[in-house]
């Protein structure tokens, strides 16, 4: 169970916790309400850095990949879609504070390489990256079981070691969108592993086969 935060409204929380979070269940790994947790958890840690909204920063965290229920592709549109169709979240904002929370959930993803609307969008866009390299490993190896069953161990290796340092490496594409010191120390640390190849066969290791 989630522990409620004293500075977020508790109407919006206890909203969340019965009606939104429990959808998550229904997802895989990456997207189940273990990452929602999460990237609320961090998004309000990241928010008070930068005193942002406690209350926007928590409802976008906590509907960023609800648009996942319908499939990932094109999920954070649909994600954003939901808010004008949800009437105690457009009761608990104001119209220019809905068009930002819908904003924000579109322009999440670590992909999206357009101007980001507003502080929101940039704070949700960095709680949701994960910089935990055994965790990002094993999700992408899980993700590869789902969906390419027929992988050998090696193709498995290949696939994983491509698209992480494709995203996480020195040239990749989920880089820091804004300051935040204890992202930044830990990006470093992920970079130095793919670099070198041989430290990165062992964390694979430790994730496919206990997995």
């Amino acid at each position: 169970n989630m522990v409620l935060c004293r500075n977020v409204n508790l109407r919006l929380q206890i909203y969340v916790l019965r009606n939104i979070i429990p959808h998550y269940k229904k997802l895989d790994a990456a997207h189940n309400k273990k990452h929602i947790r999460y990237v609320i958890r961090r998004s309000l840690a990241i928010a008070k850095e930068y005193n942002a909204d406690a209350n926007m920063a928590y409802c976008i965290a906590a509907f960023h990949d609800i648009g996942m229920l319908e499939g990932r592709e094109q999920h954070e549109t649909r994600g954003a879609e939901k808010i004008d169709t949800d009437k105690v979240i457009t009761r608990l904002f104001d119209s220019t504070q809905i068009e930002l929370i819908k904003a924000a959930i579109r322009e999440h993803r670590a992909s999206y390489a357009g101007t980001y609307t507003s502080i929101y969008s940039r704070i949700i866009s960095q709680a949701d990256r994960s910089f935990d390299i055994f965790l990002m490993t094993e999700r992408s190896i899980k993700y590869g079981e789902r969906y390419f069953s027929d992988y050998s161990y090696e193709q498995h290796y290949e696939r994983t070691y491509k698209y992480l340092k494709k995203k996480y490496g020195r040239e990749g594409y989920a880089h820091m969108v804004l300051e935040y010191l204890p992202d930044e120390k830990k990006i470093g640390n992920i970079q130095n592993i793919l670099d070198d190849e041989k430290q990165f066969r062992i964390v694979f290791d430790k994730c496919y086969f206990s997995s």
